[in-house]
């Protein structure tokens, strides 16, 4: 689909039951930070598998955009590298990576027929997706870019974040930056090497199309106040990639302005909350909260 100009790629999956005369409810999934956006299976990433199933098997189509930049489709890469070579390493890329997210909403029902070669072929139905039952789950970076989508596009009936990148930009730049001195055991002073990447941040920001003059202004936590979608957040205690204290304190956010939050911590797990299969836990927690929140 297009999305600024740029041709993009997303995965559809659907339920393998009979159509809703209404359509299937639909799962918006935004997958968090790909090491290589241009893998050839990076739309069959075995980790997400299991998510996107749960979903499919429960009755929603499950839509993932694959962001610019990422994905190959029959030998065609994805549009939009560049923003990743500018972008991702400044921890900037997360609002562009929303729009598309938002470009690919906005075209659902272009892409929703039943009939004629469309996603189903039954021409006694009209629609195979659901546009009035939207969700939307999220993982790692993905929970960065479903604040700025949630802000946006208010249609959705609930949200759910694993692991979520909620946090302010400074905070999350200082975060990495630490990560990746630790990785790469750098000598140098670690304020000297956060001082030096918060420059580099900030000049960037600047440069980007959006015109702001606060750098937070390119962070979901910035308008928390549009957020209507109830929340519901999962994290892992021991998460090396994800610090649990940045849901936690999202978490209290929400509760502070009234917003419907619910937060499932997981005690000694992991970033993909693989460990004794708690994901699967945190899937089920996924769909009875989804489907408390459908609309009938």
């Amino acid at each position: 689909y297009q999305s600024d100009g740029l041709t993009v790629f997303g995965r559809i999956n659907l339920p393998s039951g009979e159509i809703p005369p209404q359509g299937f409810p639909v799962v918006v999934f935004a997958h968090g930070f790909s090491p290589d956006p241009l893998e050839p299976n990076y739309f069959q990433r075995p980790y997400y598998e299991t998510w996107i199933n749960a979903y499919a098997d429960a009755g929603f189509a499950v839509i993932m955009p694959g962001y610019r930049g990422h994905g190959i489709i029959d030998g065609d890469k994805a549009d939009g590298s560049e923003y990743i070579d500018k972008y991702a390493d400044l921890y900037l890329s997360s609002p562009f990576y929303a729009i598309d997210v938002l470009n690919m909403i906005a075209g659902l029902s272009t892409i929703s027929s039943c009939g004629g070669g469309g996603l189903r072929d039954d021409p006694e139905i009209e629609n195979c997706l659901d546009d009035e039952n939207i969700f939307l789950s999220a993982h790692s970076m993905g929970g960065d870019v479903a604040l700025a989508v949630l802000a946006v596009e208010g249609s959705f009936r609930a949200a759910s974040i694993w692991a979520g990148v909620c946090a302010d930009i400074r905070d999350v730049a200082e975060f990495y930056t630490a990560y990746e001195a630790s990785e790469r055991t750098l000598d140098e002073p670690l304020e000297r090497l956060f001082n030096e990447k918060w420059r580099m941040v900030e000049a960037a920001a600047k440069k980007t199309p959006f015109l702001i003059d606060d750098i937070n202004a390119l962070n979901g936590l910035f308008y928390l106040d549009n957020l209507a979608a109830p929340i519901i957040l999962h994290h892992g205690t021991r998460d090396t990639a994800v610090p649990d204290e940045w849901s936690v304190n999202f978490h209290q956010k929400l509760e502070e302005l009234g917003k419907e939050s619910k937060l499932h911590l997981y005690e000694g797990n992991n970033h993909e909350l693989s460990l004794n299969n708690q994901h699967l836990v945190a899937l089920e927690r996924d769909l009875t909260f989804f489907n408390k929140n459908i609309k009938k």
